[in-house]
């Protein structure tokens, strides 16, 4: 119904041959800016901005906000990540940290030492990531990773061993996932696949990139494609990981002007459809979609709504997703948000 609901009730845009409909200050969402973006268990969709969090019910937009003067509000209004946890809450990542929202009583939990501590994580984490089997995993700075599985509640602790059960020592800037388990991602861009769900054990390992070597970045996240290939992007970097041949893959990257020496083009979100289509989200080259086999690259360039003109400059792009019924979500950097079905 909320699907229905947004194809009825919005303004159509069209990029190249792709039908958008957008969000912007117009149907409520007055952030420009959308970091992020989550459809939760319940239906509604969830964007991030620096100026808070807003929940789309597929008619109106709510809007959350931190307040100094009220405990029970985010700590901050500056939106990084949303994850749903398996209860339901969502953690919620600001610049000030971490919080949790509890949809119940619309109110936000600050004291996550608390929250991390019924957990048994002393430490809060650096970097927090829910799989897609509801567990969490934490970086603990000069400790290693430690996953709580949520429906069992029991931890589990991968130390600076660098064995099978272990990780190595470094930076950790993120965490992602793919079939094999969970992805940790150090600043050198080194990938250490991790899983708890048959028994505590390291999967697998990737080298640093080399030229990452040389100029690390906490930028660096991680996206599993549709054929499970390892995708490490951030700033100046596109590198694909391919598992069975234990090798990094920079001719893409580099194809696109997207890596190298001097580049400062960002890669800022990656997301995959049920189509074979990969999609990519920058700063500068704006949206692109790749074909998950062939590695094709077209860029979908916006067309401006109210003049029915073609934009010239490209459309800053800060975070793409898409939901579970393969509806892509584009946030801009100026723009709000364009949503599609149809590619």
């Amino acid at each position: 119904s909320l699907l229905i609901v947004l194809m009825l009730t919005l303004p159509l845009a069209v990029v190249a041959d792709y039908l958008f409909k957008t969000l912007d200050a117009r149907d409520g969402l007055t952030s420009s800016q959308v970091n992020c973006i989550l459809k939760d268990s319940r239906g509604y969709v969830w964007f991030g901005t620096p100026a808070g969090l807003y929940r789309f019910d597929g008619y109106t937009f709510r809007n959350f906000q931190s307040d100094s003067q009220d405990g029970s509000s985010l700590n901050d209004s500056y939106i990084n990540s949303i994850q749903e946890m398996l209860d339901g809450n969502l953690l919620i990542e600001t610049s000030s940290g971490y919080c949790i929202y509890h949809p119940q009583t619309e109110s936000f939990e600050r004291d996550m030492k608390q929250t991390f501590a019924r957990m048994g994580i002393e430490t809060i984490p650096s970097v927090v990531f829910i799989d897609r089997h509801k567990n969490l995993w934490g970086a603990i700075p000069n400790k290693g990773v430690v996953c709580y599985n949520q429906q069992q509640q029991l931890l589990y602790e991968f130390g600076y061993t660098d064995d099978a059960h272990g990780v190595p020592q470094g930076m950790v800037c993120s965490i992602g996932e793919c079939r094999d388990g969970a992805i940790v991602v150090y600043d050198d861009g080194r990938l250490v696949c991790c899983d708890v769900m048959h028994q505590q054990h390291t999967v697998w390992a990737a080298d640093a990139v080399p030229a990452l070597q040389r100029r690390r970045t906490k930028s660096l996240k991680c996206f599993a494609d549709q054929m499970d290939n390892i995708w490490l992007y951030g700033q100046g970097t596109l590198y694909m990981y391919n598992k069975s041949e234990n090798t990094w893959n920079t001719s893409i990257g580099e194809r696109l002007g997207l890596t190298g020496l001097g580049v400062d083009r960002n890669i800022n979100g990656m997301a995959g459809d049920k189509s074979g289509n990969i999609w990519i989200g920058s700063d500068q080259l704006g949206l692109l979609k790749m074909n998950v086999n062939t590695h094709e690259t077209e860029s979908v360039q916006p067309r401006n709504i109210n003049d029915q003109q073609w934009v010239k400059e490209t459309v800053a792009i800060q975070s793409v997703y898409v939901d579970d019924t393969d509806l892509l979500w584009v946030g801009t950097e100026k723009s709000g948000v364009a949503f599609s079905g149809q590619y």
